[in-house]
């Protein structure tokens, strides 16, 4: 997978870039890819998902 090959790549230090996984990144695969070091999933799935049905609550601590 190229994925892991540039991620080895990458130093293990701070400032290293953050790594956004995209194209493909779906339910099934997402954990691979963290997994393999990525810091974030760009998806459109949400997009194309049906509808749900979400309800937040936000109060003070």
């Amino acid at each position: 997978m190229r994925f892991i090959a540039l991620v080895e790549r990458l130093p293990a230090r701070p400032g290293r870039p953050v790594i956004a996984a995209a194209s493909g990144i779906n339910a099934a695969n997402a954990t691979g890819y963290a997994e393999a070091g990525a810091d974030a999933h760009v998806t459109v799935a949400p997009y194309m998902a049906r509808p749900q049905d979400v309800q937040a609550r936000i109060s003070a601590a």
